[in-house]
């Protein structure tokens, strides 16, 4: 963060000066102070400006609390013998945003009734005037034991800096702190990337809601700061500079993490300015205005969200992706002893190493670009892999460029990209594997079109490249054999589909047109069967896919608006479908789309509906099976 003067950036008539020209003499009035917090949303709201380096605004606010709670605490008459106040957590690595909690310890060295009564009007003062102090009072062997029993205690004491009082007690704390007896870098590895798995799986393993979480959410400001706990508890580094000396990011890594923070923590500034409480989340109802406080400017509502949203998500998935290769980097390093196995060779290509598949070669995907491909069919072909090394990740983030129009057309990419899709059980990891590495936005420059591109409904909770990769699952999900009832039913109903491959393509494009203006269905239609033909499929399945796409709503439309009880409407259904081949693509997708749209509208009366237009629609198309259908496309 910045260091600046605050009184050399506040202006003279600043009504916040006024605040902070506090001695020890002077007698502290509860209602002047109240009006504090006030003045300095203000005063932060007039300053920020979009354009502006977003660590001036978050130092300032940072600075002006240091200044005001120093001069508070002095006026209290704590002896600098009894007592020390340190700024910890979010507060203690200067990152305060104009809602966040802030953070103070104060550390006893006299645990007498008359310190404790100071304090005690100390802290209740503050509260009066109505900061948001998060607060603790502790001796140095109380943070020992503390931390020693709660990692999220330790955590926040490993940020900190001083603000006032005696200075060797803080001097004390933050290097017992850094003390390895208490928490060991091998053991704070493990309790820290667990609870970062479990804050991911809150959010059902993603950044794409369409309400993130700034904060929270995977590809959140928190996976920054965990990133920064982590190495810091195993290099003592203060910055991801300092981990870019000692060449443990590479200097593009560290700018990809500069300009994340960049960019979530000026939308976190704007947000808070502009809900005016502690609320990270990016409601619909912030959104408009958050974006305009960015500068985003487009006269068109839905467009300026729009634009402003999907930098928001590229920004969250890309620091997503880079976060777990570093916290993958650094497990190899905390434990070097799994990863110096002996390498195993599996091609001329690739090799595999605790698990782990390698590239043999670091210049492999220049020198051979179809091997960015393959080494995804490697992971299916291979049980024992566990997934990438981060030196695989790190070549494939950095050659994307080698997927071009000439990689896109070249016939063996082209099978190869079908061979992974169609593979039963791991199609679906692969495909997100290769969404999350930005393979597959490279591979179909429309994927990443719609990559964080929100959808404006009643019923998406989710981007459209999110909900795609959740429809995708799901149609994956009907080719494995389970007793669950519902899932059993629809898994009966795919053994009888022909071809897999054929839902799978119509799942990927079903939405893929979404955004470019006009009918999605229409347009998704024709882009589905050119994509199809040029990856090799027959004329005839390129066109049943194509019908998938440009019908897709048709099953839903129907049963959740249309009386399925008056026999016209289901013939009129059953003779649009044409044969019971494509009723079953078409009820597969069906569920598959309303599954992946939001889980809590999917229930049982939604089931029931589609489930009785398909059993109605079945009899009609077997008992007049040439009504729609011509005998040739039959033999076909």
């Amino acid at each position: 963060m910045l260091n600046i003067n605050i009184y050399e950036a506040l202006e003279p008539d600043s009504p916040i000066l006024d605040f902070l020209q506090i001695d020890n003499s002077s007698t502290l009035k509860v209602e002047k102070f109240k009006k504090f917090r006030p003045e300095l949303l203000k005063l932060l709201q007039q300053k920020f400006d979009a354009e502006d380096n977003i660590y001036k605004h978050i130092s300032l606010y940072t600075g002006i609390m240091d200044v005001l709670l120093k001069n508070i605490w002095n006026t209290f008459n704590i002896t600098n013998e009894t007592a020390s106040l340190i700024a910890i957590g979010g507060y203690g690595r200067r990152e305060l945003f104009p809602e966040s909690d802030i953070d103070i310890m104060i550390v006893l060295n006299d645990e007498s009734d008359d310190v404790k009564h100071k304090i005690e009007s100390f802290l209740t003062f503050l509260w009066d005037i109505n900061l948001h102090i998060a607060q603790s009072v502790r001796t140095v062997n109380d943070c020992i034991e503390e931390s020693k029993k709660d990692i999220t205690v330790l955590t926040s004491l490993m940020e900190h800096h001083y603000l006032a009082g005696n200075k060797a007690l803080y001097t004390e704390v933050a290097t017992v702190v850094n003390d390895s007896k208490i928490w060991s870098s091998k053991k704070y590895f493990k309790e820290k990337r667990q609870e970062l798995d479990d804050r991911h799986k809150k959010f059902g393993d993603t950044g794409n809601h369409l309400e993130p979480n700034v904060k929270e959410n995977p590809g959140g400001l928190r996976d920054i700061h965990t990133l920064r706990w982590l190495t810091n508890r195993h290099f003592k580094t203060e910055s991801f500079e300092q981990l870019a000396k000692i060449e443990f990011l590479s200097n593009s890594e560290l700018s990809l993490l500069q300009e994340a923070y960049i960019v979530l923590a000026k939308i976190r500034f704007a947000l808070h300015l502009f809900v005016q409480r502690g609320d990270d989340r990016l409601l619909f109802d912030y959104q408009y205005e958050v974006a305009s406080l960015l500068g985003y400017k487009n006269e068109n509502r839905n467009q300026r969200v729009e634009e402003f949203m999907q930098v928001f998500y590229r920004t969250s998935n890309q620091l997503s992706t880079l976060s777990d290769i570093i916290v993958e980097r650094l497990h190899s390093t905390i434990f070097p002893g799994l990863f110096k196995r002996r390498a195993k060779p599996i091609n001329e290509r690739f090799q595999i190493r605790a698990n782990r598949l390698e590239a043999i070669k670091p210049d492999l995907i220049i020198t051979y670009p179809t091997a960015i491909l393959e080494l995804f069919q490697l992971l299916q072909e291979h049980k024992n892999l566990t997934g990438l090394s981060d030196q695989l990740q790190k070549l494939i983030i950095e050659h994307l460029d080698v997927i071009d129009d000439g990689f896109r057309q070249n016939k063996l990419n082209c099978n190869i990209f079908i061979a992974i899709i169609s593979r039963i059980e791991t199609n679906y990891r692969e495909l997100k594997r290769m969404a999350e590495l930005g393979v597959l936005g490279k591979y179909w420059p429309s994927f990443d079109a719609v990559t964080g591109r929100m959808q404006f409904d009643l019923f998406h909770i989710y981007t459209v490249e999110e909900h795609t990769l959740r429809v995708f699952e799901n149609v994956c999900e009907f080719s494995k054999n389970t007793n669950e009832k519902e899932l059993a039913t629809y898994h009966d109903i795919f053994i009888q589909t022909p071809k897999a491959l054929l839902l799978y393509l119509a799942a990927l494009f079903h939405d893929i047109a979404k955004g470019r203006g006009g009918d999605h269905s229409v347009l998704g239609e024709e882009e589905a069967r050119t994509f199809s033909i040029q990856h090799g499929l027959s004329q005839f399945d390129a066109d049943t896919i194509a019908w998938l796409v440009r019908n897709h709503l048709e099953m839903s439309i129907t049963a959740q608006q249309q009386d399925i009880d008056d026999p016209y409407i289901i013939k009129k259904f059953a003779n649009n479908v044409g044969s019971l081949t494509k009723l079953n693509y078409l009820y597969l997708l069906t569920i598959a789309d309303m599954r992946g749209t939001n889980p809590k509208l999917w229930n049982g009366w939604r089931s029931s509906l589609l489930a009785e237009l398909y059993q109605r629609a079945s009899e009609h198309l077997r008992d007049d099976i040439e009504s729609a259908t011509n005998r040739e496309e039959l033999v076909t």
